[in-house]
Protein backbone atom coordinates (compact mmCIF):
# COMPACT_ATOMS: atom_id res chain seq x y z
CA UNK A 1 0.00 0.00 0.00
CA UNK A 2 1.33 3.68 -0.55
CA UNK A 3 -0.01 6.64 0.51
CA UNK A 4 -2.65 8.19 -1.38
CA UNK A 5 -0.85 11.16 -3.04
CA UNK A 6 1.85 8.93 -3.77
CA UNK A 7 -0.89 6.36 -5.73
CA UNK A 8 -2.64 9.27 -7.51
CA UNK A 9 -2.19 9.09 -11.45
CA UNK A 10 -2.75 11.89 -14.09
CA UNK A 11 -6.72 11.58 -15.18
CA UNK A 12 -7.28 9.68 -11.75
CA UNK A 13 -9.94 10.52 -9.22
CA UNK A 14 -9.04 10.47 -5.83
CA UNK A 15 -12.16 8.32 -4.87
CA UNK A 16 -11.16 5.43 -7.27
CA UNK A 17 -7.49 5.73 -5.72
CA UNK A 18 -8.80 5.25 -1.68
CA UNK A 19 -11.13 2.23 -3.22
CA UNK A 20 -8.16 0.50 -4.98
CA UNK A 21 -6.04 0.82 -1.42
CA UNK A 22 -8.60 -0.57 0.23
CA UNK A 23 -9.47 -3.43 -2.14
CA UNK A 24 -5.58 -4.18 -1.62
CA UNK A 25 -5.64 -3.63 2.05
CA UNK A 26 -8.57 -6.57 2.45
CA UNK A 27 -6.45 -9.00 0.15
CA UNK A 28 -3.69 -8.19 2.23
CA UNK A 29 -5.68 -9.29 5.49
CA UNK A 30 -7.68 -11.73 3.99
CA UNK A 31 -4.28 -13.82 2.98
CA UNK A 32 -2.39 -13.46 5.82
CA UNK A 33 -5.38 -13.95 8.48
CA UNK A 34 -6.47 -17.59 8.84
CA UNK A 35 -9.21 -16.29 10.93
CA UNK A 36 -10.51 -13.84 8.14
CA UNK A 37 -10.41 -16.26 5.49
CA UNK A 38 -13.43 -17.82 7.35
CA UNK A 39 -15.34 -14.44 8.06
CA UNK A 40 -18.15 -12.70 5.95
CA UNK A 41 -18.78 -8.62 7.02
CA UNK A 42 -21.64 -7.05 6.17
CA UNK A 43 -21.45 -3.34 5.87
CA UNK A 44 -24.36 -2.48 5.46
CA UNK A 45 -25.80 -4.50 8.81
CA UNK A 46 -22.19 -3.77 10.74
CA UNK A 47 -22.25 -7.54 11.11
CA UNK A 48 -19.82 -10.61 10.83
CA UNK A 49 -20.69 -14.20 10.12
CA UNK A 50 -18.41 -17.22 9.88
CA UNK A 51 -18.23 -19.61 7.29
Amino acid sequence: MQPIRASIKPGEGLEAVIKGNVRAAASTLVAKSAVLRGAYFDIGSGQVSWL
